[in-house]
Parts: structure tokens; sequence; C-alpha cells
């Protein structure tokens, strides 16, 4: 967002201390920090004390899952509770767990991506660490219904985290209201800088560190601070939460133009999890014989910049397992492709899509023709 850039670009100037210093220089760079944690603690409805800034939300939920399992496992708590529609961060802090003979149960979802209730409750299990969710898929958009999960998971008086990555600046986030232990953030999913996340830790949940080298992040995440990301992630986290409302609105009319146009110009459409229950500015469609990596060069050479799955799977030809997991075919996980609209797209870039794409999913469908000859 232009105002975070003009933010930063002042920090930067003026704000180059190093915040641990007891110097003057240091001590300025020292008051940016605790202003963002204190701007960030009033946006989501938490103590500063609790945030705790990362690189991002992958080392976030890394830090969520091995810290908390981890420092609970000398209790002889060796189990934790995901969902089957993890981002890719959590499904391999899992793995890495297991490694070091933590036992997983991975709870599956139904054919629109939500969570079965009665299956995540059968997991449960006295030596139960933690139970970690994504709020919204990235993927999909579906949003799981964190609070119901949340009393079943605090009933066994069970740890629970939840990934808030895809879902804060898109729909309301009160993490009072959520009642999770911990929760995921990152900057540029709210028009933020990349390179800089949050992990909120509610006060008196048990956590270790990942690595070591300093008293920064009250001990958990050591290593000199950047004050320029920080409350260039609290400005964007205050303009997303002033504009979220607005701005769900209007993506969720210009979405549905994107949807009911495309299945109207093209056959064979298939929505991959809901409209109603998901954050609007996510799209996950499949087009039926049609490769999805094929159509999304297409598409590039066009303009227009969609994906096949997470970011973080970038190169990877798999189908998604996200999707996978929702029940549909490796053929027809294949053939789907996430659109993302945001703050910036206007109806004429929908009315260019719709007019690009019917095309293209033809060029697509005859080069496949062809080759299958």
């Amino acid at each position: 967002a232009p105002e975070v850039k003009e933010v930063m670009g002042l920090c930067l100037e003026k704000s180059f201390g190093n915040p641990s210093s007891l110097h003057r220089v240091g001590q300025e760079a020292r008051h940016l920090v605790d202003e963002a944690r204190e701007r960030l603690a009033r946006t989501w409805h938490c103590n500063p004390q609790e945030i705790i800034f990362t690189s991002g939300g992958t080392e976030a939920n890394n830090l969520a899952l091995k810290g908390v399992c981890r420092a609970l496992a000398k209790k002889g708590k060796m189990h934790l509770v995901v969902s089957a529609v993890e981002h890719p961060s959590v499904f391999e802090a899992q793995e890495a767990l297991r490694e070091e003979d933590f036992e997983v149960t991975v709870v599956p979802v139904n054919h629109q991506g939500l969570l079965h209730l009665d299956k995540l409750e059968k997991a449960l299990r006295p030596d139960t660490a933690l139970v970690s969710v994504i709020h919204a898929n990235n993927e999909t958009g579906i949003l799981q219904d964190i609070e119901a999960i949340h009393d079943l998971v605090k009933e066994k008086g069970i740890l629970f985290h939840t990934d808030l990555v895809q879902s804060f600046g898109k729909t309301p986030v009160d993490l009072k209201t959520l009642g999770c232990d911990l929760a995921t953030f990152s900057g540029h999913k709210f028009y933020g800088p990349k390179g800089v996340g949050a992990l909120f830790v509610r006060e008196g949940t048990p956590i270790h560190a990942l690595f070591y080298g300093g008293p920064q992040e009250k001990n958990v995440r050591p290593g000199t601070e950047n004050p320029a990301l920080m409350i260039a992630m609290a400005e964007a986290a205050d303009i997303a939460e002033k504009k979220q409302e607005k701005d769900a609105l209007r993506l969720k009319n210009l979405r549905l133009k994107l949807f009911e146009g495309l299945c109207h110009e093209i056959e064979g459409v298939f929505l991959n999890g809901s409209l109603e229950g998901s954050v609007t500015n996510t799209l996950n469609l499949g087009f039926e014989a049609v490769d999805g990596v094929s159509l999304m060069m297409a598409l590039d050479l066009k303009g227009i910049c969609v994906s096949t799955g997470s970011a973080c799977s970038a190169g990877s030809i798999d189908p998604s397992p996200a999707l996978l997991s929702m029940g549909l075919s490796e053929e027809k996980a294949k053939s789907s492709i996430r659109l993302s609209l945001g703050r910036y797209t206007t109806e004429e870039d929908i009315e260019t899509c719709l007019r690009v794409f019917p095309g293209l999913v033809r060029q697509v469908r005859e080069k496949s023709k062809a080759i299958h000859r």
C-alpha cells in the first residue's frame, strides 16, 4: 500500500539504529518496535507482550507447532492434531515432528473443505499437545468455524493454534472472540512488506525457541529486530482493518461477476469449495479436460497471473493436497487454478479476464486433444 511504503521509507531513512542498543539512536528504533507491537495489539485485540515478530507466516507456523510440542514433550504430550487442508509450512513442520517421535493425526474435510468436527473430537487424546487448524484456506479461501473448533478443543484442555494469514484483512479477526492460544499473521497478505509476520502467543502458553543467540522477542525469537518492517506491518494492519468491510463487499461482487461470466462462456467449469463460506478475494476453479499449469502459462503470456496451488509449493507439478483431500480426482485437481482478487482489482481487470479466458481454455483443450490422439 502507498501509505505503507511511505512509513517504511521514513523509518529506513531516520531510524537506522539497533533496537537492542542503549544509546539514543538505538532507543529511537526501540520506540518504533514498541509502537508497532502496541498498534497491532489494538487491531487484533490482544496484549502487546503476546505478539512475537517473525519473518512471516511460515516461520510463525513452525514456531507455533515445534515450539509448543517441544515445550510440552517433557509432560508426556507427544501428540499433534492438524487438518487435512493446512498450509505447507504446517504440513512440513508436522512431518519434522514425526521424526522426533511425535504422533500426528490429520483430520479429514468434506467436499467443500470443511473440517469434520466429529472426527476432530475423536482425534483428541489426553496426550494431545496442540491442535492446529487454518482459518481461511490459502487455495480455496474456505473459512473454518474456528470458534466451534476452539470450544471443542478447549473443553479437553488442549492448546489451539490457528493460521490467520489468509483471513486477516479479508474477514473480521478478533483474538478475544476466537479464543485461540496461538495465531499466525503475515504482513504481505494485507499490503504490508514481505519478510515480516507475527505469532500471537497467549500469555502463559508454553513455547520453546527454534533458535538461539539473543534475548529479543521474549527470548523466543532472537536476532536484531527490523523496525522498518514492523512499523510498516502495523500501518498495513491499521489500514486493512478500516477497509476490510468495504473491500470485502466490493470483491464479493467482482468475484461473482468473474465466476458467473466464466461459467457462462466456458463449458465444464466447476467450483472448488464455496462462494458463501469463503473469503471474498479467492476463487478456485477447475476446467474439465484442461491442464492447470498449461492454462496458467497461457494466461501469464496475456498478463493475467493465476496459480495452481500454494505459492510455497511453486515448482511442484503434483496435484494440490488440499484439493485431493476434498475428494477431487487427480485429474480434476490438476485442472484447477486459483484466482485471487485484491484491493486494487478493477472492473476492467475482470472484463479483461472474461474476454481472454474462453479462447485460452479452448486453445489448451485442443492442444491436449492433439497430444492424446
